[in-house]
C-alpha cells in the first residue's frame, strides 16, 4: 500500500470523513513536463491544421497570440465573484475568433482540438483513482475540485476518457462559478452543494496555496499530492525554454 494510500485511509478513518475532494490536473490527471505555454503552442499548430481541414487558412503564431491576449482579457472584463475572477474556455476562443475575424460557427472546433490535445497529453492516476473508488464504496462522496478555465462538463469528460472505472459523485470547476480554490470561494460552493461542513471534508492536490494553504485556513482537511523534484526539475527547465519560444512568437505574431 503506498504512503498516499494510507494517507488518505487515515484521515477518513480518524476524522470521520464524509466527503473526498480532488484536485484534477496534476493529481488526478497527471501531465508530462511540457509547461502550459508549450502546450498552448501545440494546440494553435493543431488548431491551424483543423482550420486549414476546413478551408480557413489562420497562421498558427496568429491563433496563439490571439489565445494568450483574449486569456488575459477575459480575466479582466469576467465579472467579479467575492471578490475573484476566472476565465471560461468559450469566452477566451469567442475572443480569439474575434480577434482574427473567424466565423464564430468556428469556435466548437478551436473547442475540440483543445479537448483532443488535452486528452493525449494526460494520463490517470490509477492508484489513487483506485483509493478514491475505496472509499465511495465504503460510504464517502467523492468529487472533483479544479482552477481551471474548461467547464465542469469537458473536465468530467476527460476523467471519464482516462479513468473510465472511476465513478464521481460530482464536480467543480471555477470556470463554472466564477471563484477558485486559491481564494476559497470554489470549497465554499463545494461544501454548500455538498451540505457538509469543513471538518467532514478531505481535499487533496498538488498546490501547496489552492490545495493546501488555503482550505486549511478553512478548517478542511488536506492532503499535499506535490509532483516528484525530478518532475519539477524538468518541469522548471521546459519553462524557461517556453518562455523563449513565447517571446519569439509573439514577435513573429505582431
Amino acid at each position: 500500500m503506498s504512503r498516499l494510500t494510507e494517507a488518505i485511509d487515515r484521515i477518513v478513518r480518524d476524522h470521520s470523513i464524509r466527503l473526498l475532494s480532488v484536485d484534477v490536473f496534476d493529481t488526478l490527471l497527471l501531465r508530462g513536463t511540457r509547461p502550459e505555454m508549450a502546450r498552448f503552442a501545440r494546440v494553435a499548430g493543431m488548431q491551424a491544421r483543423a482550420l486549414a481541414a476546413r478551408g480557413v487558412a489562420v497562421e498558427a503564431d496568429a491563433l496563439y497570440a490571439a489565445r494568450m491576449i483574449a486569456a488575459r482579457t477575459a480575466y479582466r472584463v469576467i465579472r467579479t465573484v467575492e471578490g475573484e475572477r476566472e476565465g471560461h474556455l468559450d469566452l477566451i476562443f469567442a475572443m480569439v475568433a474575434r480577434a482574427l475575424d473567424l466565423d464564430p460557427a468556428l469556435v466548437p472546433v478551436l473547442a475540440e482540438v483543445e479537448f483532443a490535445s488535452e486528452l493525449d497529453e494526460l494520463a490517470g492516476n490509477v492508484p489513487l483513482a483506485d483509493a478514491l473508488m475505496r472509499h465511495r464504496a465504503a460510504g464517502c462522496r467523492v468529487v472533483f475540485a479544479s482552477d481551471m478555465y474548461l467547464p465542469e462538463a469537458t473536465i468530467a469528460a476527460l476523467i471519464a476518457r482516462k479513468l473510465p472505472a472511476l465513478e464521481l459523485d460530482g464536480g467543480y470547476s471555477s470556470a463554472d462559478h466564477g471563484v477558485t480554490k486559491r481564494g476559497g470561494g470554489l470549497f465554499r460552493v463545494l461544501m454548500a452543494g455538498e451540505g457538509v461542513e469543513p471538518a467532514q471534508v478531505l481535499h487533496m492536490g498538488d498546490s501547496a496555496l489552492a490545495d493546501v494553504a488555503t482550505p486549511r485556513a478553512m478548517g478542511i482537511h488536506v492532503l499535499h499530492t506535490p509532483r516528484p523534484p525530478g518532475w519539477q526539475r524538468i518541469h522548471g527547465l521546459r519553462q524557461k525554454l517556453a518562455i523563449l519560444h513565447h517571446r519569439a512568437m509573439l514577435r513573429r505574431a505582431a
